[in-house]
C-alpha cells in the first residue's frame, strides 16, 4: 500500500513538475512577444538584454542549488539556514547589480528596467528556497502547481497592465507583485502544513553553506553565463534591434533546456538515495535513460525547427527571420548539449563533485566569449550561433569525460579495487 502511494505521488509530481516547468518556462518567450508587439523592437531588445543579465544575476541570489539543498538536510543544517543564506545573497546581488549598471553607464530607462526585473528574480530565489523544502519532502507537485498559477496569472496581469499604460516599467512592477501574492496565498499554505517550526532568521550556518557551496556557485554561474554569453557580448557589438533578433532566435532553444528539466527533477530524490546507498549501477542506468529521452526529443525538435521553425517564428514576432534559418538549427543542435549538460550537471552536484563542474564551466565560458568577436565578420547573428554551438560541444563532451572518470573510481572503490 506504502509503495502504491509513493508511485501515485511521483506520477504527481512529474506531472506537475512538467505543466508548472512549461508554463514557468514559456513566460520569457510570452514576454518577449508582448513587449515586441506593444513596446516594439527597441524595447524588446533592451528587455531581451535586461533579462539575460538579471538572469545570470539571479544564479548569485540563488547560489546553491536545489540538489545541494535536498541532499544536505540532515547534516548539521536546518530550512532557516537555506532561508537567511538566500535573502543576504539577494541583497548583495541587488548592490552588485547597481554597481554593474553605473559601471557600463546604462541610461536611466534601461537601468530602471534592469534593476525592476532582478527585484523580481530575487523574490523568485527566496521562494524556491521553500520549494526546495516541499521538493525535499516529495511535495514536488505542489511546486509545479505553484509555478502554473502565478506563470499564468503573471503573463496574463503584464499583457493587461502593458497593453493598457504601455508602459514596461508599470508591467514588471506586476510581476513582482504575483509572485508574492502567489507566495501568500499558496505556497506558505502548503510549505506551514509540513514545517511547524518557527520561521526566522538564523546566520549560524551561513558561513559553511557559502563555504560549501561556493564550487555550486561557481558552476551554475558560469553555467548560465555560458548559455546566454551570446547575449551578453553582443551588447557591445549590435544594436538594440539585432539583439532582439537574436533573442528570438534563442528562444525555442529554451524548449530543450525545459525537456532536460521535466526529466531530470523528478529523479533527483531516488538518484541521491540510489547514491547514498551506493547503488551506482541503478544510479547510471537512470542518467542514461533520460539521455537518449532527452537526445530523441533533440531530434524531433531538430526536424521540427528544419521544416516550420522559421515560418512559426514569423508569425509569432510578425517579423521575417527567413535568412536566420541555418542560425536557427546550429542554435537548436547547441542547445541539445546544453540540456545534456544540465542533467549531467545535476548527477554530479548529488556526487558532490563541484569543483571539476566549475572548472569546465568557466573554460567554455570564456571560449563563448571569445569565439565571438572571431566570428564577428560573419555577421552578429552568425557570430553568436557558432559560438553558442561550438562551447556547447566543448562543455559537454568534458562533462561526460568528467562524469565517466568519477563514476569508473566510485564503482572500483565500493568493489574493493
Amino acid at each position: 500500500m506504502k509503495k502504491q502511494a509513493k508511485h501515485i505521488n511521483m506520477k504527481k509530481n512529474f506531472v506537475w513538475n512538467l505543466i508548472g516547468l512549461t508554463f514557468y518556462s514559456f513566460t520569457s518567450l510570452a514576454f518577449m512577444i508582448i513587449v515586441k508587439q506593444i513596446n516594439g523592437l527597441n524595447q524588446s531588445g533592451i528587455f531581451s538584454y535586461a533579462y539575460s543579465i538579471c538572469t545570470l544575476f539571479f544564479y548569485i541570489s540563488l547560489y546553491y542549488n536545489r540538489s545541494y539543498q535536498i541532499s544536505n538536510y540532515g547534516n548539521n543544517k536546518k530550512f532557516n539556514n537555506y532561508l537567511t543564506n538566500r535573502i543576504l545573497t539577494s541583497i548583495i546581488t541587488i548592490f552588485l547589480m547597481i554597481m554593474f549598471c553605473l559601471i557600463n553607464r546604462f541610461d536611466s530607462f534601461k537601468t530602471i528596467i534592469i534593476l525592476l526585473l532582478l527585484v523580481y528574480r530575487a523574490i523568485e530565489a527566496v521562494i524556491d528556497t521553500f520549494y526546495g523544502y516541499l521538493q525535499a519532502n516529495d511535495k514536488l507537485y505542489q511546486v509545479g502547481i505553484s509555478y502554473t498559477f502565478k506563470s499564468l496569472f503573471g503573463t496574463i496581469i503584464f499583457l493587461i497592465v502593458n497593453k493598457m499604460t504601455g508602459n514596461l516599467i508599470l508591467a514588471i512592477i506586476s510581476l513582482g507583485l504575483m509572485s508574492i501574492l502567489t507566495f501568500i496565498f499558496y505556497d506558505w499554505k502548503c510549505f506551514s502544513s509540513l514545517k511547524k517550526e518557527k520561521i526566522e532568521l538564523d546566520f549560524s550556518k551561513s558561513f559553511v553553506i557559502f563555504k560549501e557551496a561556493l564550487p555550486i556557485f561557481i558552476f551554475s554561474f558560469a553555467s548560465i553565463y555560458l548559455s546566454n554569453a551570446q547575449k551578453f557580448i553582443l551588447n557591445y557589438y549590435a544594436s538594440n534591434e539585432m539583439q532582439s533578433i537574436f533573442a528570438m532566435l534563442v528562444m525555442p532553444a529554451t524548449v530543450l533546456s525545459l525537456v532536460g528539466s521535466y526529466l531530470i527533477n523528478p529523479f533527483l530524490n531516488s538518484l541521491n538515495e540510489n547514491y547514498k546507498k551506493n547503488n551506482i549501477k541503478k544510479f547510471n542506468n537512470t542518467v542514461k535513460k533520460i539521455l537518449i529521452c532527452l537526445f530523441l526529443v533533440g531530434v524531433l525538435a531538430f526536424v521540427t525547427c528544419f521544416y516550420i521553425g522559421i515560418p512559426v517564428l514569423n508569425i509569432i514576432y510578425r517579423i521575417n527571420l527567413n535568412k536566420y534559418k541555418i542560425d536557427l538549427l546550429l542554435i537548436i543542435v547547441g542547445s541539445i548539449f546544453m540540456a545534456s549538460t544540465m542533467i549531467i550537471s545535476n548527477c554530479l552536484t548529488i556526487i558532490e563533485s563541484n569543483r571539476g563542474q566549475a572548472m569546465i564551466y568557466i573554460t567554455s565560458s570564456i571560449l563563448a566569449s571569445i569565439l565571438i568577436p572571431i566570428f564577428i565578420n560573419y555577421g552578429e547573428i552568425k557570430a553568436g550561433s557558432l559560438s553558442y554551438l561550438f562551447s556547447s560541444i566543448f562543455n559537454l563532451v568534458a562533462f561526460l569525460i568528467l562524469y565517466v572518470v568519477i563514476i569508473i573510481k566510485k564503482e572500483r572503490f565500493i568493489n574493493g579495487g
